[in-house]
C-alpha cells in the first residue's frame, strides 16, 4: 500500500471519490490554517495587551520617581559627606555650598570642602548661616586670596536667590587653610570671616558684580577680614 504524504489512500477509487476527497482534504486545509492564524492574532494581542500594561507601570513610576526631591537624589550613596541633618535649612544651605565650592578641597587626599554649617537665631527673626569650609589651593597667596572673594560672591548669589533660604537674613563664610608656624608646624585654621545681609544682597546686580566690586562691597557694607598671610 502507497499512502501520500499529508493525504489518504486513493487507489481504487473512483473519479468522484477522489474528487470528494480533496475537497474534504481542502477544507480541512484551510479550516487549519484559519485556526493557525486566529491563534497568531490572539498571541499578538496578547503581547499588545502585556506591552500596554509595561507602558503603564513605566509611567507610574516614573511619576513617583520624578517626585522626589533634590536632596533625595543627592544622598543616595553619599551619607559620609554631609555635617547636617536631612530636611533642615542647614542641609539646603550644605547643598548650595557643595554646588558652589565643590564636593572636595583640592588639598591632598582630596578632604570634603564643608567643615560645618551653622544656624543662629536672630532677635528680630530669621538666621544667620554661618559656613566653615576648605579653600581650594593655588599657585599663589594672592590667587587663593582671590578664589576666596569669587566663591563668596557666587555662593551668596546662590543663596540668597533660592526661595528655600528665605529665611537666611545674613551669611557668614569661614574658609579654613593650612598654615605653617615659625616651627615649620602645619595646621588647618581659619584664614577669613566674609558677612553678608540680605538687604545688601538683594540691592547687588549680580550680573555686574565683578570680583574686586564684590570685595569693595563687603568691606564697606558687610564685612570682611582676612589672615595676613593672604593680604595683598
Amino acid at each position: 500500500m502507497r499512502i501520500q504524504a499529508g493525504g489518504s489512500d486513493t487507489s481504487g477509487l473512483s473519479t468522484e471519490d477522489r474528487k470528494r476527497i480533496y475537497e474534504e482534504e481542502k477544507a480541512r486545509n484551510e479550516a487549519q490554517q484559519k485556526l493557525q492564524q486566529k491563534q497568531v492574532a490572539q498571541g499578538c494581542l496578547g503581547c499588545l495587551g502585556l506591552i500596554v500594561v509595561i507602558v503603564i507601570i513605566s509611567a507610574v513610576t516614573g511619576l513617583f520617581t520624578s517626585e522626589e526631591t533634590e536632596e533625595s537624589r543627592a544622598e543616595v550613596g553619599s551619607h559620609a559627606r554631609y555635617v547636617t541633618e536631612a530636611g533642615t535649612l542647614e542641609r539646603t544651605v550644605e547643598h548650595l555650598a557643595i554646588r558652589e565650592l565643590g564636593k572636595t578641597a583640592n588639598w591632598s587626599g582630596n578632604p570634603p570642602t564643608i567643615i560645618a554649617v551653622e544656624k543662629t537665631s536672630q532677635y528680630d527673626g530669621g538666621y544667620l548661616i554661618a559656613i566653615r569650609y576648605r579653600a581650594d589651593d593655588n599657585l599663589t597667596s594672592g590667587l587663593i586670596r582671590s578664589g576666596i572673594i569669587v566663591d563668596a560672591r557666587d555662593l551668596n548669589k546662590a543663596l540668597f536667590k533660592d526661595p528655600r533660604c528665605g529665611e537666611v537674613k545674613e551669611c557668614m563664610l569661614m574658609p579654613h587653610f593650612k598654615l605653617v608656624d615659625q616651627y615649620g608646624s602645619e595646621k588647618v585654621d581659619q584664614v577669613g570671616k566674609l558677612l553678608l545681609s540680605r538687604t545688601t544682597a538683594e540691592k547687588i546686580n549680580w550680573e555686574n558684580m565683578y570680583t574686586a566690586g564684590f570685595e569693595q562691597l563687603l568691606k564697606s557694607e558687610g564685612q570682611l577680614w582676612l589672615h595676613p598671610a593672604l593680604r595683598e
